[in-house]
């Protein structure tokens, strides 16, 4: 199988199970070449494009989904903005819980 094949399968099991395909949820041979070809199968899931560079992994539409939320919504939108803006300047946001994004539900930050 070419990594070409390999990435098309990986994105064709993403599209029939809806998510981010674990290794359990693919055909056997389907693994097997990825890892061949990518090395491991986290490699072959970013070749793939349905995880991104850091290995956090998206459901297909998550993103756009995501995007039309913060439009929708004109406070969420500008607590978005906050927290970018911080991110920016800072390199950092306080947390609330161990969740940098609590900003966005309007979550103050604890301690």
């Amino acid at each position: 199988m070419t990594r070409d094949e390999v990435i098309a399968g990986i994105r064709g099991e993403a599209r029939r199970l809806g998510q981010v395909p674990e290794p359990r949820e693919v055909p056997a041979g389907l693994f097997v070449a990825a890892t061949r070809a990518f090395g491991t199968w986290s490699k072959a899931l970013r070749a793939a494009g349905v995880v991104d560079g850091a290995g956090h992994r998206e459901e297909p539409g998550v993103v756009e989904r995501r995007l039309e939320e913060l439009r929708a919504d004109p406070e969420r939108r500008a607590r978005f903005r906050l927290l970018v803006d911080g991110l920016r300047r800072y390199g950092a946001w306080p947390v609330s819980d161990g969740n940098p994004f609590a900003v966005l539900n309007g979550e103050r930050r604890s301690g």
